[in-house]
């Protein structure tokens, strides 16, 4: 039995092929988080008299976010009674839950983990270099930081980004970069936006003037703060009709690293709330365009109801 857990998606979905292959006879049965338990604990005690092995994959599992005593009692017992050809690979695609729950704990006790961690900034650059050089392309030291500022730690879409480069040129130049690579600033907005839950005036009025101090305008700012609370109650519509995340990635064509970071937003703060705070950003919107507030003074003044 396996744990897997950490926030890098694409070294995590390794680590899964990596099991597989050593079974390579064996075709995965994938269970999301929504699954019911009974679907699961069924799967992994019944075998056909034509299986030898079975691997099952749990991604994301709910139980281990939230505590229900009676279901992780039947889950764990399944556990420690299955079948012992039966592979288990739990996965937790974050990089620590907020609660440890009993089956967490369970996991982290008896499981073999295999926990995965981003690659620090440093790190990174080598990474960057080495991926270009694995497809035949050439990038120097200095590009290779250039474009690792110019994204998001997320190897799925750096991968995503220098293949695009590598349809252009073989070697990937400055001006490539700062002119191909997609924009993430929205992206970035999230970090932004989570240091609201820390209630932390001073670091947030801290991270607000960096942005300032970057070249972010106000308009700028508030626009992608718009852009990604909207996101956040798109997602909430999808995940009422039971959509996965990834399904939803690919229903509205939006990378699954901005998905999961508005959804992450919205498990924080509710729906209720992202929702009120879209139209106090409306409100202040109107009033800046009517010349009744100052733009600076309107979004300070949002920023302090918001930590309230």
């Amino acid at each position: 039995m396996y744990f897997i857990y950490g926030e890098e998606l694409f070294l995590i979905k390794k680590e899964i092929k990596k099991i597989c292959n050593e079974n390579s006879d064996v075709i995965p049965i994938v269970f999301h988080s929504d699954c019911s338990i009974y679907d699961f604990i069924n799967e992994i005690n019944t075998f056909s008299i034509f299986q030898d092995k079975k691997i099952v994959i749990l991604n994301d599992f709910y139980l281990l976010n939230k505590s229900n005593t009676q279901d992780e009692k039947e889950v764990i017992n399944s556990i420690n009674n299955k079948n012992e050809n039966c592979i288990l690979i739990f996965v937790y695609s974050e990089a620590s839950p907020k609660i440890k729950t009993p089956l967490f704990k369970f996991l982290q006790d008896k499981a073999n983990k295999i926990e995965i961690k981003k690659y620090t900034n440093s790190e990174l650059v080598h990474v960057i270099r080495k991926i270009v050089e694995s497809k035949g392309g050439v990038i120097s030291n200095m590009n290779c930081i250039l474009l690792s500022t110019k994204l998001p730690n997320d190897l799925n879409l750096i991968i995503q980004e220098i293949d695009k480069l590598l349809l252009e040129e073989n070697e990937i130049s400055k001006n490539m970069i700062l002119t191909s690579v997609s924009k993430y600033s929205s992206d970035n907005i999230f970090e932004f936006i989570n240091s609201f839950n820390d209630k932390d005036a001073s670091g947030l009025f801290r991270g607000y003037k960096e942005k300032i101090n970057n070249g972010e305008s106000i308009t700028n700012l508030m626009s992608q703060l718009s852009n990604a609370l909207i996101l956040c109650t798109t997602i909430n519509s999808y995940i009422k009709s039971r959509v996965r995340l990834e399904e939803i990635a690919v229903e509205t064509k939006i990378h699954i690293f901005r998905i999961k970071k508005a959804n992450e937003l919205l498990k924080s703060y509710g729906i209720d709330k992202i929702s009120n705070l879209i139209e106090m950003l409306s409100e202040l919107d109107n009033d800046i365009k009517s010349g009744t507030i100052n733009e600076v003074i309107g979004f300070e003044k949002l920023l302090l109801e918001i930590i309230r």
